[in-house]
């Protein structure tokens, strides 16, 4: 189990510095208040909605707290806005390497004023890829060597997020979805460059 809440830094555009933030566990309320209440009911963001995939929160969460694999965290500033969200299970498996153990992230998104395709310029930097590493740290702590599989929705944004975190595609399905994994040396490269291994 991780050990939240855990300071962060995320990247304030407008101002063009850094902000303190707070990687937290997303319990329902704080699902039902800040994600599903949030993110989508300030009226400039809701005609933006269409073709974003995302889903009620609440709901994920509500299912997550009777699984003992899964883990429902957040990225709050101190303004207490949520600016990313993730659902990760500890019970995955690699996709490349059959039989070995993997986290893998169910969901994970951040805020519409995040997402760079729908507003430039986006509000806050850094909360996907800081939610993305957790995933990542906490499989190195579990003894998964850091390896994380994913699946996504198959979009141009996606393929470069993933890509650029060193991430290989491994399918796209049926579905219009995309199959992620880091790899271990991928990982261990990462969390390196993280200052969180020697």
């Amino acid at each position: 189990m991780l050990g939240l809440p855990e300071r962060v830094t995320l990247k304030d555009v407008a101002n063009n510095c850094d902000c303190d933030a707070e990687v937290i566990r997303l319990d329902r309320q704080l699902a039902k208040s800040a994600v599903d209440g949030g993110w989508w009911q300030a009226g400039k963001f809701l005609p933006l909605r269409k073709g974003e995939g995302d889903r009620s929160w609440t709901k994920i969460v509500g299912k997550c707290r009777t699984d003992s694999f899964a883990e429902s965290l957040a990225i709050q500033t101190m303004d207490r806005e949520i600016q990313g969200a993730m659902i990760l299970l500890t019970d995955g498996k690699s996709i490349i390497e059959a039989g070995k153990p993997s986290v893998f992230v169910q969901y994970l998104a951040t805020a519409p004023w995040n997402r760079e395709w729908l507003i430039k310029p986006a509000k806050f930097r850094g909360a996907g890829s800081t939610l993305l590493f957790q995933a990542v740290r906490h499989s190195w702590d579990l003894g998964f060597n850091g390896r994380v599989t994913l699946l996504s929705k198959a979009s141009e944004q996606t393929r470069k997020f993933y890509k650029k975190r060193s991430f290989t595609l491994i399918s796209e399905t049926d579905d219009d979805m995309i199959e992620f994994e880091l790899e271990p040396p991928a990982a261990e490269r990462w969390l390196r460059d993280q200052g969180c291994l020697p």
